[in-house]
This record gives C-alpha cells, sequence and structure tokens, in this order.
C-alpha cells in the first residue's frame, strides 16, 4: 500500500504544553493554494478595474462640457449660415437695385469706363444732368487734344506695392485683371494720377466706393476699393490730390487699390505710364 502525501499542521498555543497536531492532505493544500491565488488575482483584477472606471469618470465631466461646446458651436454654425442666407438675399436684392441706378458697366466685371463720356442712355438714365458750360469746356479740350503733362495719369496714386499686375486674356475672360493692385495700410491717402474732371464717384458692388476720373488727354482713370471718397461728382482735381482713402470695400479681401487706366474703350497697363518714384 502506498504512502499518502500528507502535510502535518502543529499548533502550539502560549503558555500550554499540548501541541496540537492537523494532517492536512497535499491534494487539498495545493487546492487551498490554488484559491488563495485566485482569490488574489480576483482582488486585483477589480482594484483595476475600480481605478480605471474612476479614471474614466473624471474624463467625463470634461467630455460633457465639450459636447457642451461642440452643440454651442453646432449652433452658432447654423446662426452664421441663417446670417449668410440673408446676406445673399440683400446682396441680390441691392445688386438689382444697383443696376436700376448705375450703368451695367459700373457694376459687372466687364468694366467699360469710356461708356461714362459717351453720355449715352445708360448715363442720363442714371440721373446726370446735362453738362455745365465749363465741363463742357473742359471736355471740348479733350476733343481738341489740347492738355499739358499734368493731364496725363503718370502719377502714382499711391504709395505701396503692387501685389497683382495687369494681364489681359483673350481666351479666358475669369483670368483677365484690367488694371493693377497696390497695397498699402488702410486710411492711406489715394491720389488722382492726372488733373481731370471726377465723372462718377460712389459704391458699386465689384469696386466698392470707386471713383472715375476723365483727363483732357483722353484717358481715364479708375480708383477702385477705396474706404472713403473725398471727391464727389463732376468735381475737378488735380494731378497728386487726394482723391480717396484706401480700403477694402466692395468684393475685396484686404486693402488695396484697384487702379485701372483707360483709353479709346481700350484699358491699358498702368505700369506702361506711371513715373516710378
Amino acid at each position: 500500500m502506498g504512502r499518502r502525501r500528507t502535510w502535518t499542521l502543529l499548533i502550539v498555543p502560549d503558555g500550554e504544553s499540548t501541541v496540537r497536531q492537523y494532517r492536512v492532505s497535499r491534494p487539498l493544500v495545493l487546492l487551498a493554494l490554488g484559491m488563495i491565488a485566485l482569490l488574489v488575482l480576483y482582488a486585483a483584477t477589480q482594484t483595476y478595474l475600480f481605478w480605471l472606471v474612476a479614471a474614466r469618470a473624471r474624463q467625463v465631466a470634461p467630455l460633457q462640457a465639450k459636447v457642451l461646446e461642440l452643440e454651442g458651436s453646432s449652433q452658432k454654425l447654423r446662426d452664421l449660415g441663417a446670417q449668410l442666407d440673408e446676406l445673399k438675399s440683400f446682396e441680390t436684392q441691392l445688386r438689382g437695385a444697383l443696376l436700376t441706378r448705375f450703368p451695367d458697366s459700373l457694376i459687372e466685371p466687364a468694366f467699360q469706363p469710356d461708356l461714362v463720356m459717351r453720355a449715352g442712355p445708360a448715363y442720363r438714365d442714371a440721373g446726370m444732368a446735362p453738362w455745365t458750360e465749363s465741363e463742357a469746356s473742359f471736355l471740348r479740350g479733350m476733343q481738341e487734344n489740347i492738355f499739358t503733362p499734368a493731364d496725363l495719369p503718370t502719377y502714382p496714386p499711391l504709395r505701396g506695392y503692387v501685389t497683382r499686375t495687369f494681364q489681359r486674356s483673350e481666351d479666358r475672360v475669369g483670368s483677365q485683371h484690367l488694371g493693377i493692385d497696390i497695397a498699402a495700410h488702410a486710411g492711406t491717402p489715394v491720389v488722382a494720377a492726372a488733373s481731370g474732371l471726377v465723372v462718377f464717384a460712389d459704391w458699386t458692388y465689384l469696386y466698392g466706393y470707386l471713383a472715375v476720373i476723365v483727363h483732357r488727354s483722353g484717358y481715364i482713370s479708375v480708383y477702385g476699393h477705396n474706404e472713403v471718397l473725398l471727391v464727389s461728382l463732376r468735381q475737378r482735381v488735380e494731378q497728386g490730390e487726394p482723391i480717396a482713402l484706401l480700403g477694402s470695400s466692395g468684393r475685396s479681401s484686404a486693402p488695396h487699390l484697384h487702379f485701372e487706366v483707360w483709353r479709346a474703350g481700350e484699358p491699358i497697363d498702368p505700369l506702361s505710364l506711371l513715373v516710378r518714384g
């Protein structure tokens, strides 16, 4: 008969001479130790899960705040969308009003400033009264080709940096840029490139606050995107005289002057005329 594998457990109480003995089989001891190990592992796992849940719980409040912030941002976006729709509707109404008040050439990208000198039906319908004797004399001087160097648009209208040059493409209308853009600080004075007569000074959809000056030399100069106009319709100006303050009105993303020069119905590169300062 084989020898049983047992463990003897001795217990000696304090103050007693009697020793108590307990015999425990080895498999039972191993089972007990295994259960204790499982209990320890279970307790450790529960402790880890508790701290993990607690850590997640601490993140709930910031996440809730973030959700509320995103909901607020979403509401703001919806409000901005509604405002944008209102602005588009207002733009459509304003564009219609402008088209009934001003010539189409002063509103559409295909700008033809020489039309204002022809006193055609569209310009007369815009409310332009007949020329005065002084203005008629000025215009006769144009027709007779009598002018001085001050009547040539050679004076730089703005001291700044040319950010876009003249570009005329017969193939791609959208790529045309029939003038130059000059950037400078907002509020910088814009001056007349030559002496002449103001034939347009008002707001347009494309160029914002726009001034158009006709010169005895036959040239016409155009000044767009101004913040403030310092001249009025039919005012006589001298070369170098301030006519506006630089801005970003109309369809513009930053303060700059859109400057064009026309003659005989054709746009001319302003840089070919301006005296380099």
